[in-house]
């Protein structure tokens, strides 16, 4: 790949393709510079123009009213999901272990 971001038209809504550029194309598409990163005044606008750099927070009014919770980030359900998703291969994990010794006895 090459360091040049993609050619977008002007007020285009399709953001670029993150995944496929390389460092040096990311750092261009968003008018930056990688090493010194933002002047003051820069991060001051942006700040202004697409508010904090914060994850968003997950609120399921009905949810809430039904449990009675508090609402939570993105980063705790993904910490859920991964803790949940662990257990899960663990238990598969478990039940291959478990046929395969049966197998063996036979």
């Amino acid at each position: 790949m090459t360091g040049k971001p993609p050619r977008r038209e002007a007020g285009s809504l399709v953001p670029p393709r993150w995944h496929a550029l390389d460092p040096a194309g990311a750092v261009a598409v968003v008018a930056s510079d990688a090493h010194q990163g933002l002047r003051v005044e820069e991060a001051r606008q942006r700040l202004e123009r697409f508010g904090p750099n914060a994850l968003p927070v997950v609120f399921l009014p009905a949810l809430n009213q039904i449990f009675h919770t508090v609402p939570i980030s993105l980063r705790e359900v993904l910490a859920i999901a991964a803790v949940a998703s662990l257990v899960l291969w663990v238990e598969e994990l478990r039940k291959l272990v478990v046929r395969r010794r049966e197998a063996q006895v036979r």
